[in-house]
Formats: C-alpha cells, structure tokens, sequence
C-alpha cells in the first residue's frame, strides 16, 4: 500500500480537476437556448432551430383571455414580449416567406 495522504491528495487532485471541467461547461450551456418557446426573467422568447438560416416559420402565440396571434419568425431567437401577456407558443406547420412578408 501506498502513502495514505499521498492517495488522499490524488484522489483530491482528481476532484478539484473534474468539477472544474463541469463548471467550465455549464456558462455554454446557460448561453444556449431551448428550441420553441422559453421564458427567461419574466420575458417570453420563441427560438426557431432551423438547420438551415434561410427558413422562416409562422407560430401561434397564446394570449390569456384574447384571440391567439401568428408571427413569422426566422432561425434563431425572437424576443415575443412578457410572460404577463403571452402564456405560450408554437410551430404551427406553416412556413413563410424569407423574411417573414
């Protein structure tokens, strides 16, 4: 058998090395978005994950207590306003034009 501080001190080594490898991965992780509808501090988001950059889709929004709205939205992610008026959204199966005319 070894040293016992000597293990002690590699095992401690091994630790102190993998959760700084796990801390390093988590602010990427945090940048990126969820596909479809997201919240964040009170503000709704949609993030349309288009392979391609070119193709834009429309979504239905849900708005408590008033008629549901459409937008077109390109690849990335769309600011829709706050969670106080806008409860959900989603693909709806339609595409748009490039650009959202």
């Amino acid at each position: 058998m070894g040293d016992p501080m000597r293990v002690l001190r590699a095992a401690l080594a091994a630790a102190l090395i993998g959760s700084a490898g796990l801390a390093a991965a988590q602010p990427a992780a945090a940048a990126s978005d969820p596909c479809g509808f997201f919240a964040r501090t009170g503000t709704a988001y949609y993030n349309h994950c288009a392979g391609d950059t070119g193709t834009w889709v429309e979504i239905r929004i849900d708005i408590p207590n008033w008629p549901d709205d459409y937008r077109c939205v390109g690849p990335g992610t769309t600011k829709l306003g706050s969670t106080l008026s806008i409860r959900n959204a989603w693909y709806n199966g339609r595409r748009c034009p490039v650009g959202g005319d």
